[in-house]
């Protein structure tokens, strides 16, 4: 949405099959101080085809999100060849402020195929993150497929450069390639000020980052 929506709260329960506020945040869009909160499991298997691409608050962000949170607690199941869950956006290209993440997220792949991605603000990062935080338990299992998982972002892919600043994870994470602030980069990516104070777990895993092929740390 273009304009300026302040201080929503949305509250969700049962499944999810989309993003619970908005669909796009456009460059001249902001939300600001609005929050998701309660439980969902999806249970996403039968097709194995095609993408599961989930959010709590936004699909995309183009514009400014400031100070949102979700506490949304998610449990998905999928068998599709790519399930992806961010805690409040599925990509960023514009910039988050103050933003948190307390909803504890567990993606677990029904199929031998699954590729699975876990952000705690996130899955695909461009554009800022300024002071976001994720507090919540992180966990992706993928049995024999790749599983990537990240305390703010999963990937940075876009050719948009990301910029992580004085970002923080205190949430458990848990996967194949884990990193504490971002789980995989491999576009132009810079971390500056940003640490990490929960455990990690994984075959391929980094404080901050877990596979840094573009990445530069400040």
């Amino acid at each position: 949405g273009a304009g300026r929506m302040e201080n929503v709260t949305v509250e969700a329960e049962g499944t999810l099959s989309g993003p619970l506020l908005v669909e796009t945040v456009t460059p001249t869009g902001t939300l600001q101080g609005c929050c998701i909160t309660g439980s969902v499991r999806v249970s996403d298997t039968g097709s194995g085809q095609g993408w599961l691409h989930l959010s709590a608050l936004a699909k995309v962000n183009e514009g400014t999100l400031m100070d949102c949170s979700s506490f949304l607690q998610a449990e998905v199941l999928s068998d599709r060849p790519e399930a992806a869950f961010g805690g409040l956006v599925y990509q960023n290209t514009g910039e988050m402020t103050g933003c948190r993440n307390f909803g504890a997220l567990t993606l677990t792949a029904a199929g031998t195929d699954t590729t699975l991605f876990v952000g705690g603000l996130a899955v695909e990062a461009g554009g800022t993150f300024t002071a976001c935080v994720n507090y919540a338990d992180l966990s992706a299992s993928a049995g024999s497929a790749q599983s990537v998982v990240g305390g703010v972002a999963a990937l940075s892919q876009n050719s948009d450069v990301a910029e992580f600043v004085r970002c923080d994870n205190q949430g458990a994470l848990t996967g194949q390639t884990v990193g504490g602030i971002l789980g995989r980069s491999s576009a132009p990516t810079q971390l500056t000020g940003c640490t990490n104070r929960g455990s990690i777990t994984g075959q391929t895993a980094g404080g901050i980052v877990g596979i840094a092929a573009d990445a530069a740390l400040l």
